[in-house]
């Protein structure tokens, strides 16, 4: 039973670890999705203020901004989401491990606690 007691421990004290671990990784990608929602905000604010210029030519309105730099700053906008949203799947994929981590710590500590427990059981009992 001691042996049994041991490994339940380790087991415990490897999940108490990898949460810390976890809660270390959940912080970097937090402050990334600040960055990525500014940028994402600044490139779209950049193409629509470059979409709608309209010049007059020759009586006729033609667009002041040359197409392939409202395709480059399209470009950019659709980058920022992509990365947005992947950076968010991303914390939530650690959030859901956390989650997971911590109720493997709660059930460890419940095991460990009842291994002790009958631990103490069996050397009460006479043989």
């Amino acid at each position: 039973m001691v042996f049994s007691s041991l490994i339940l421990r380790n087991c415990l004290n490897k999940t108490c670890n990898r949460v810390t671990d976890l809660r270390k990784e959940i912080q970097s990608p937090k402050k990334s999705v600040l960055f990525a929602e500014e940028a994402t905000v600044k490139a779209m604010a950049e193409y629509e203020a470059a979409e709608p210029k309209l010049e007059v030519v020759d009586g006729q309105p033609v667009q002041s901004e040359k197409p392939g730099r409202l395709k480059r700053l399209k470009g950019y906008v659709d980058k920022a989401k992509d990365d947005k949203t992947s950076i968010r799947e991303s914390l939530e994929a650690k959030d859901a491990l956390l989650a997971r981590a911590l109720e493997e710590n709660k059930s460890s500590k419940d095991v460990l606690k009842n291994a002790r427990l009958l631990c103490l059981l069996m050397e009460s009992c006479p043989n």
